[in-house]
């Protein structure tokens, strides 16, 4: 499992990884998938699902909540995603159990392919999201000393 993985797991919103795997070719390893606990939805599935009865505020806030709450626990262990879309925000939703005519929503991040590990000198230096979403994605190589635009 890559070091950046193994330093998120113990999260809720960071779906545990049960098995890695991993594809061996002339004394070659090579991971090609991993396997998780199911989750309903991606968050772009979620969105665009009219089945789905939406209290949207407190959906929208709760769902919020839980990708900040995943966020605050890489960046407490020197993560980051650089790759943060609504493909890789996955939704789970479930009937209340008080008001059945209500969704409870919970969501948490996936798709650590992109993660990078960085010091606390690094921290300031980074985005958080791919280039198609928000902005580019910026890499900072501090010894050469210049910014690349991916």
């Amino acid at each position: 499992m890559p070091l950046c993985r193994r330093k998120l797991q113990g999260n809720p919103r960071i779906p545990e990884l049960q098995q890695v795997l991993v594809r061996t070719e002339e004394n070659r390893q090579e991971i090609v998938g991993y396997v998780m606990p199911y989750l309903n939805s991606t968050l772009r599935q979620f969105m665009s699902d009219k089945t789905v009865r939406k209290d949207r505020a407190g959906q929208l806030m709760a769902i919020l909540h839980d990708v900040a709450e995943a966020i605050a626990h890489m960046h407490r262990n020197n993560v980051s995603h650089l790759d943060l879309c609504d493909v890789n925000v996955m939704v789970q939703t479930s009937p209340s159990p008080l008001a059945p005519e209500k969704t409870i929503v919970r969501a948490a991040l996936i798709d650590f392919g992109s993660a990078q590990l960085f010091g606390s000198e690094d921290a300031k230096y980074f985005s958080l999201v791919t280039e198609n979403y928000l902005s580019r994605l910026i890499r900072v190589d501090r010894e050469m000393g210049h910014v690349t635009y991916k």
